[in-house]
């Protein structure tokens, strides 16, 4: 990159480098790194200084930010699944208590009846709770008024819901043969 380039090509790189940046980040502020990038082309401009160089180094540090902003992006996403496995554990806990309780369960030996979940139940409801707790995640932090997040979370819930009466007794099916 030359000192003689037009300020404005350098402008349009660092602005195309600024769209790196996670989303959240670059709303809040991408506009006012590039006004300042561009304050700075504009004083050594006025000073009769080379711009190359100062380029150059603010577009290093800043492609050092986004590497830095993608990390941290990446840990809060990782803590948000990790929450939703947890709570998704602690939830399967009292299934798996009274199943395990049960001397008439077949994971005791038993011939069935009573609370009696098989290892399939607990896979399936985790896989469940797990992506019902993520998309409750996602709503709340994608979702900005309170209103709409509270509707999204009912909606999540019900599809939940709905989903595990089905797959429990058929109880969708059920009532929808019912009606017609």
């Amino acid at each position: 990159m030359s000192d003689d380039r037009p300020d404005a090509e350098l402008q349009r790189w660092y602005f195309r480098l600024l769209h790196l940046y996670p989303k959240g980040f670059r709303d809040r502020f991408a506009a006012s790194m590039a006004q300042t990038f561009a304050d700075l082309l504009a004083e050594r401009r006025s000073r009769g200084q080379g711009r190359a160089a100062l380029a150059c180094a603010m577009m290093f540090e800043t492609a050092l930010g986004i590497v830095k902003e993608r990390v941290v992006a990446m840990t809060e996403w990782r803590r948000q699944a990790v929450q939703a496995a947890l709570a998704s554990l602690f939830i399967l806990c009292a299934p798996l208590f009274l199943t395990l309780s049960n001397p008439q369960a077949r994971l005791n030996g038993g011939a069935g009846g009573g609370w009696d979940w098989a290892s399939g139940s607990f896979l399936v409801m985790g896989v469940m709770l797990f992506g019902a707790g993520m998309a409750i995640q996602f709503a709340a932090r994608k979702i900005t008024r309170a209103r709409h997040r509270l509707l999204a979370g009912s909606a999540i819930g019900l599809v939940f819901l709905i989903a595990w009466v089905e797959l429990a007794v058929d109880g969708v099916s059920k009532a929808l043969a019912t009606l017609t």
